[in-house]
């Protein structure tokens, strides 16, 4: 018989209370009824279900593991274990990726958490291997702090089928709570940045503004700077010069080749530091130089950047709080809750010689930024960042 409830109460809190008495009869690791077997025995919709067994999950009572169901969680062994988190470093980690696992690493000693670090070099066998020897460890989560995107579906079955919780850089559908930020508002930053180069390069005097980025399917951090660039080109009634590339140094070589075209007329909006220096040194093959011959624009702030020739200018974001968000986001998951930041935090601009802002503005560059809203991280939030 269906179970009656108090209409004077909220539904799913009264569900809520049923299904922890059911939790309460279970041993820890056994598996709770579907969400649409407990609609169906406690005669409501299943969202209400669903509703009703966040709560459980944020008060760490059970837990959610994609593609397998719900189980009880074993409160001890999570006390047990909390203080010891894994982390997965790919073999082929950019400089951004090591910067961040930097951080990672130094927000864990100061919240005396013991980071377990192991190298991978795909999603396959290193990775099972070294989820196993994490958990052997007592690591009760583990983070993938940075992945190659040409990996996207590996590294995705790999998480579906981890024997621990794993906390991902960027939001997929069906494993929106593993990333460290929310799904309204990851990546927003991206596009608005994108538009905004754009926009800067303009007031420049630039009428030709290309994007250079990676050839990738499943990279969702391109597609929303590719939207930015394309929502400025549109809007700005320019041609559009979007050049995705290949990881050859021919392929670099031949989208520099046909951009020379615009020599003097020319700005680069790069996807990251790596394109941008790539394509620095396409063009001086072919005898072009920054900021002469045309502007170009970085993006991570990495040490490439600043020992680039010329040094490039660069937009950037802290690396301190992604870093703690991703702990946070790991720990939340061993315990069975959705700890995500939900802030999307402004970006910075390092001003130095690529971008051509003092070559054409001199001294009216400082106006120029202000009106843009290109500023750079403040003197005491830098040094929290290094």
């Amino acid at each position: 018989m269906a179970k009656m409830f108090d209409r004077n109460n909220l539904k799913y809190q009264q569900v809520k209370v049923s299904i922890e008495s059911v939790v309460d009869q279970l041993q820890p690791g056994d598996k709770i009824p579907s969400e649409r077997d407990l609609a169906k025995q406690y005669d409501c919709n299943f969202l209400t279900v669903r509703k009703a067994l966040a709560l459980l999950v944020e008060e760490g009572r059970i837990e959610k593991r994609t593609g397998s169901g719900t189980f009880v969680t074993d409160p001890n062994a999570i006390a047990k274990n909390v203080n010891h988190v894994g982390i997965l470093l790919h073999t082929f980690s950019d400089p951004y990726a090591l910067r961040i696992a930097g951080c990672i690493s130094q927000t864990a000693t100061d919240r005396k958490i013991t980071l377990h670090t192991k190298m991978i070099h795909d999603y396959q066998g290193s990775a099972t291997q070294a989820v196993e020897s994490l958990q052997a460890e007592g690591c009760c989560a583990v983070i993938i702090p940075w992945f190659p995107w040409e990996q996207t579906q590996k590294m995705l079955q790999f998480v579906d089928k981890s024997p621990i919780p794993v906390s991902i850089p960027a939001v997929f559908p069906g494993l929106e709570h593993q990333c460290f930020a929310r799904a309204a508002t990851f990546g927003k930053s991206a596009t608005h940045y994108t538009d905004l180069s754009g926009k800067y390069f303009q007031k420049l005097g630039y009428n030709n503004i290309a994007f250079i980025g990676p050839l990738s399917v499943d990279n969702d951090i391109l597609h929303r700077k590719i939207i930015g660039y394309t929502n400025f080109i549109g809007q700005a009634g320019l041609d559009n010069l979007c050049q995705l590339i290949g990881t050859t140094t021919k392929a670099m070589d031949k989208v520099a080749s046909k951009l020379k075209q615009y020599k003097g007329d020319l700005a680069v909006i790069s996807y990251d530091d790596q394109h941008a220096t790539r394509f620095l040194t396409a063009m001086h093959k072919l005898g072009l130089q920054a900021p002469q011959d045309f502007g170009i624009l970085g993006y991570n702030n990495t040490d490439a950047a600043e020992h680039a020739d010329p040094p490039l200018s660069c937009l950037y974001g802290d690396y301190v709080h992604p870093a703690q968000s991703m702990l946070d986001n790991a720990l939340g998951l061993a315990q069975g809750k959705v700890v995500q930041t939900t802030y999307c935090r402004p970006l910075f601009f390092k001003l130095r010689e690529s971008c051509s802002g003092k070559l054409r503005m001199g001294d009216k560059l400082p106006a120029l930024l202000e009106e843009i809203g290109f500023m750079d991280m403040p003197d005491e939030q830098a040094v929290e960042a290094n």
